[in-house]
């Protein structure tokens, strides 16, 4: 696994080298490993995967038309993030062709992000952002930034899907 840019060091060592993806089950059994794993309340995790993916591994988002921002071998326009919690490829090194294919290793590299923001391992965030700030790192994922316009929203759809819980029609 590459280094990950803009986080720590004890992030490098300590969470990054155990993203493997090595659990088998349905979607809610692999999401209730990845948020025992990662120390994530499985609720958060479930409403977050429904937000990007409508509970679907094989969602593919962000399209670009810059031929740089595609895979090997696919023309534009092309997907930029993939799978169940929609990993952009471009931004999260060793996370494709892996986060396209495999619920478990797109829910494990998630899970370890979310963790690292969750410790105060990003370095670039600034601001107000602090350890111990889950929903500040749930934004983060969809905006990148710390509690932007973007982010909140965000948050704000993922908290409806905790409280609708429309995964319990899926697998659990």
């Amino acid at each position: 696994m590459p280094i990950w840019e803009d986080f720590t060091e004890q992030a490098n060592k300590t969470f990054v080298p155990r993203i493997d993806g090595r659990f088998t089950g349905t979607t809610g059994e692999i999401l209730q490993w990845g948020a025992c794993k990662w120390g994530l309340d499985v609720n958060t995790l479930r409403a977050a995967a429904y937000q990007e993916s409508d509970w679907d591994q094989s969602t593919t988002g962000d399209q670009s038309d810059d031929a740089a921002d595609c895979a090997a071998g696919v023309a534009p326009p092309c997907p930029t993030s993939f799978g169940i919690l929609q990993l952009k490829g471009l931004d999260l090194p060793g996370s494709y062709p892996l986060s396209q294919t495999s619920t478990a290793f797109n829910v494990d590299y998630y899970g370890a992000r979310m963790r690292s923001c969750y410790e105060g391992w990003v370095t670039y965030l600034g601001g107000d952002y602090a350890p111990g700030d889950l929903w500040g790192c749930v934004g983060w994922h969809k905006s990148g930034r710390w509690k932007d316009s973007a982010s909140l929203n965000y948050t704000a759809r993922v908290r409806n899907y905790i409280g609708q819980q429309p995964w319990r029609k899926f697998d659990n």
